[in-house]
């Protein structure tokens, strides 16, 4: 068990709280951070098994190469076997690092949404265009004017706060059709007089 306290915030904390962290953390592992400072425990178990697997890919192809020169019976079966495991390890590099690269996108794209405060995520990324959306210095580039283009479009998707729809006198519309006919007429009347709209309404 362990405890990570950030500095920054160590310096803030009183001495008797970062004790009783101390305390609590001999039955449980903990980080204290804030912000990008924070990495959810599965991203770091998976970063961690990340490592692991490259450590293990790397020390399989340094055996698989020692093996092959000590097998080799010329310079020219060497080569041969050095290109065929080069250029095998340079495949299964490439694919591991696109499975990382996949990884790293959903990570991005379900913190994106979560800010986004969309209501069903997979609702919101199905209208997405995947294709424009890229990955640019650590960030999706791509993704925020296609997200404003659908809080417009189809904001109901989104948990965020509507404003009212107002008419042109500044009173809000309460149906789906504007004002009805009764509170239309009162509305009028604020501002042209009862009199006319009666000698309107007479016609």
């Amino acid at each position: 068990m362990s405890l990570n306290i950030t500095e920054d915030l160590k310096k803030k904390l009183p001495a008797d709280a970062v004790k009783a962290l101390e305390e609590y953390a001999k039955e449980t592992d903990l980080f204290i951070g804030s912000g990008a400072q924070y990495i959810p425990k599965d991203r770091f178990d998976e970063i961690n098994t990340q490592a692991k697997d490259h450590k293990a890919r790397a020390d399989k192809f340094e055996a698989d190469l020692a093996a092959a020169t000590k097998a080799a019976k010329s310079q020219e079966e060497l080569t041969a076997k050095i290109n065929e495991l080069t250029t095998a390890n340079e495949k299964l590099k490439a694919e591991y690092e696109a499975r990382i690269a996949s990884r790293e996108r959903e990570y991005l794209l379900t913190d994106a949404l979560k800010a986004a405060k969309a209501k069903n995520p997979k609702a919101v990324q199905a209208l997405l265009d995947d294709a424009k959306i890229t990955i640019k210095d650590g960030k999706l580039d791509g993704l925020d004017s296609q997200l404003e283009a659908l809080k417009k479009s189809d904001a109901y998707l989104f948990d965020v706060e509507q404003k009212p729809q107002v008419d042109r006198f500044g009173n809000p519309i309460t149906g789906p059709t504007g004002a009805s006919g009764k509170e239309a007429a009162e509305i009028a009347a604020k501002y042209v007089g009862q009199e006319a709209i009666d000698k309107l309404n007479s016609k």
